[in-house]
């Protein structure tokens, strides 16, 4: 049995009814993440015997959050547009077919910036994580520590502890990714794409 509600939140339900269901096992099944959400665009595009590009499943994923029933359906608004039009399926067309849904943007939590960060720069968590002092890796790292810094109630300290640095680290990163972007170098252009791309 599915239900919005806990069973102890139930109301007008008969107690020998509700006892019977939290003698069984109770799950909470959350909103899913985003790979979660790719995962589910990708294998409903097989169903369909459809090609969709890594772009598109990875737009329909950020852009539909919270219900599955409207990533479905997007998908399938997608998939018979191109087929009607006889064409690929492509992330302008995607855009359109998005422009029909509600969609959701609320701020990113810590891990939705570190997936993104990841994905933005083509680096693996944990090569976000190293000690490498390599430029990409230091330009991602810091550009993770401004938009956590950014868009959670994070502290220096929790963000540092989570990504494995000290808190004046975080600080030092965070004031080089203001100093560049407000110099508008192009490093600081390359960051305010970054930092755009997951605040649109």
């Amino acid at each position: 049995m599915t239900s919005s509600f806990l069973p102890r939140d139930m109301r007008d339900i008969d107690e020998s009814l509700l006892s019977r269901f939290t003698s069984g096992f109770v799950a909470s099944i959350d909103r899913p993440d985003f790979e979660t959400r790719r995962r589910i665009v990708q294998q409903k595009a097989r169903n369909l015997c459809f090609q969709v590009p890594d772009d598109v499943s990875d737009l329909l994923a950020e852009r539909i959050v919270s219900d599955i029933r409207q990533l479905e359906s997007a998908l399938n608004n997608l998939v018979f547009k191109a087929r009607l039009l006889n064409t690929h399926v492509s992330t302008d067309m995607a855009w359109e077919v998005l422009e029909n849904f509600a969609i959701e943007n609320p701020a990113p939590d810590f891990e939705s910036i570190i997936s993104f960060v990841c994905r933005y720069y083509g680096l693996s968590d944990m090569q976000l994580k190293s000690r490498s002092r390599k430029r990409q890796i230091v330009t991602a790292r810091n550009t993770a520590f401004f938009l956590a810094r950014k868009h959670t109630d994070l502290s220096l300290k929790d963000i540092g502890d989570r990504l494995g640095r000290r808190h004046s680290t975080v600080l030092k990163g965070i004031t080089n990714v203001e100093r560049e972007i407000s110099g508008q170098t192009p490093l600081g252009r390359q960051i305010e794409k970054a930092v755009s791309t997951l605040s649109s």
